[in-house]
């Protein structure tokens, strides 16, 4: 074999090389965008899911299903742990989170309604609202 032959060998060999690892890198960032928009929406699910399970507390409390509303708070507590360190990295859904926090805990304080005050031999629900009020 003559020096030209091994040079094309080894031209033909890099340029392999070279269009593999273009492929790879391509792939790999393709499929890192597509984990991204994965994780966003998961986030926005979680999100509509938490104000959901608020809303099915409020509605416990209403009728005076406080062991119901307990539970219900507590799968809305354990979601919103779930999220939040999620949420730090999209500040959009952090800001989404934290309002409905804030109506939450103005609703529970508020006199208008008395949540607070009808259910305070409940302490697992006096617990779980000064968790999201804080």
């Amino acid at each position: 074999m003559n020096v030209r032959t091994k040079i094309q060998v080894l031209n033909i060999a890099l340029g392999v090389l070279l269009v593999t690892a273009l492929g790879l890198g391509l792939s790999s960032f393709f499929t890192s965008s597509k984990l991204k928009k994965t994780k966003d929406q998961t986030l926005k699910q979680n999100l509509y899911l938490f104000e959901r399970s608020m809303e099915d507390v409020r509605t416990c409390l209403d009728a005076e299903e406080y062991k119901l509303a307990k539970i219900r708070l507590a799968e809305a507590l354990e979601l919103l742990k779930d999220s939040q360190s999620a949420a730090q990295r999209n500040e959009e859904v952090k800001n989404s989170f934290d309002a409905i926090c804030m109506k939450y805990c103005k609703i529970w304080s508020s006199t208008e309604w008395g949540y607070s005050y009808r259910a305070s031999d409940y302490p697992e629900l006096q617990k779980g609202f000064e968790s999201i009020c804080k």
